[in-house]
């Protein structure tokens, strides 16, 4: 397990105190948020079939997104132009 003789010395000597470790004893700005341990815990529980169906269903939807950004950016496009051709309107860059 990779502890050093001394730690389970001193693991035995005074089992109830604390892990002794010099530092800070904060959480970590990094560690999960209790909701995410638990979104966590609960798609490890879940069968591998169910797994499966959540990232087809991640696929399809990041699928369609790009469509639709696909889609609205012509549009966009044609928008820009139109403002453009007004008269007094400049491009902003």
């Amino acid at each position: 397990m990779g502890l050093s003789a001394r730690t389970v010395q001193r693991w035995k000597l005074t089992p109830d105190s604390d892990d002794g470790r010099e530092g800070r004893h904060t959480r970590p700005a990094h560690a999960l948020t209790e909701l995410e341990q638990h979104c966590q815990a609960t798609l490890a529980a879940l069968p591998q079939v169910h797994l499966a169906l959540i990232t087809k269903d991640q696929d399809r939807l990041l699928k369609a997104m790009k469509d639709l950004k696909e889609a609205i950016e012509p549009l966009n496009k044609a928008a820009e132009r139109a403002l453009l051709e007004k008269p007094g309107v400049s491009r902003g860059l």
